[in-house]
């Protein structure tokens, strides 16, 4: 009789997610030990230790299985390991997620590595992401697809990403075919420099042009405290920096200090123009998500009769709400619906009626 080696599984996490699954996970797997910060014992037979080098050395395995759903608690426990195992030990590391969620199909790969850093592949498009903040934005893009868009008009698109951030979504609107070409703005040096990395294989492609510079209301550079681990909440406006960096506090998700960053604006208007006047055969697409600049820049797009050139727009509105924004629309033929994430944050759809 042949025998079947299963992989020794070391599983972290034994709530409901772990319930829902853990028929199918010892089906697969030899579970060698249950991990938990906060009790030991025995659990379905199976010895529960808490996580320490020695503990870990003693339990050896092939695979670390993080059997949690929330993003906050998986980064938790990642940051944990990262402390008690070897570096070579961290690509044991899977998150349950990407075996047994709901879209498990979608995912082919997500690397725990050595340099502070994840890499992870969700439909077919890969990046380099450091923060649980990142994990986020990059499940909310590639996963659930918030940009998912299409215009039936025969004619190739120009996507406008104001807000590129590690660049996510510019890889995602790279992915469509029905784009030509994405012009990505981020004015944060370290952000800048992880799109660069996230968008090696297009930095010399026609259809991507970056640049380090964000998206305002005028041309003028600005001194303002930058915080790595709030990249998806950085904005060129003080009073929303501001926000956003009580927010990150109360969250729990800011550890490292500040540092001063001069970083520079453009005027909207004048660099959107451009790019509608290069592009004249083309529906121009505008995207943003640039914590608290959109009010300004939808204003002056307006003021200056650009609106009028540009056929879909997603934007995601920071602290004010969307009445201010929707009225602008209105006045400019838009169509438009939204949807409020909390009181703080939401998205607004839009397209010329």
């Amino acid at each position: 009789m042949l025998r079947c080696n299963k992989k020794k599984t070391l599983v972290y996490g034994s709530g409901s997610f772990y319930q829902s699954h853990k028929v199918e996970m010892h089906n697969e797997f030899e579970v060698v030990a249950f991990c938990d910060t906060y009790r030991e014992g025995i659990q379905d037979n199976i010895p529960c230790i808490k996580p320490s080098r020695e503990m870990l050395e003693k339990y050896e395995c092939d695979i670390i299985l993080i059997m949690v759903e929330n993003t906050h608690t998986f980064f938790e426990i990642v940051n944990l390991l990262r402390g008690v195992l070897e570096k070579q030990d961290l690509a044991k590391i899977v998150w349950g997620i990407v075996k047994y969620g709901d879209q498990k199909e979608s995912f082919s790969n997500l690397l725990v590595l050595p340099n502070e850093k994840i890499q992870i592949t969700v439909n077919g498009i890969s990046l380099y992401i450091s923060t649980e903040d990142q994990m986020n934005n990059v499940l909310d893009t590639l996963l659930n697809q918030c940009y998912c868009y299409h215009i039936s008009n025969g004619k190739k698109d120009i996507v406008i990403d104001v807000g590129m951030n590690i660049a996510d979504s510019t890889l995602y609107f790279l992915n469509n075919e029905c784009v030509e070409k994405v012009y990505g703005y981020e004015p944060f040096q370290k952000t800048f420099s992880d799109a660069k990395e996230n968008l090696k294989d297009y930095v010399v492609n026609s259809r991507l042009e970056i640049y380090q510079y964000g998206l305002s209301t005028k041309n003028e550079r600005r001194i303002l405290q930058f915080q790595s681990q709030m990249s998806c909440g950085q904005s060129t406006d003080q009073d929303s920096n501001e926000k956003a960096q009580r927010n990150y506090e109360s969250w729990g998700l800011l550890e490292k200090g500040m540092v001063e960053e001069n970083i520079e604006v453009k005027d909207a208007s004048e660099e959107i123009r451009r790019i509608v006047k290069r592009h004249p055969d083309n529906n121009i697409v505008l995207k943003m998500d640039c914590e608290g600049e959109e009010y300004g820049i939808i204003h002056i797009l307006f003021e200056y009769g650009i609106l009028q050139f540009i056929e879909v727009i997603m934007l995601e509105w920071h602290y004010k709400g969307n009445k201010e924004i929707t009225s602008i629309f209105r006045q400019a033929g838009f169509s438009y619906f939204c949807y409020d994430k909390n009181s703080y944050t939401g998205l607004v759809y839009a397209w010329k009626s």
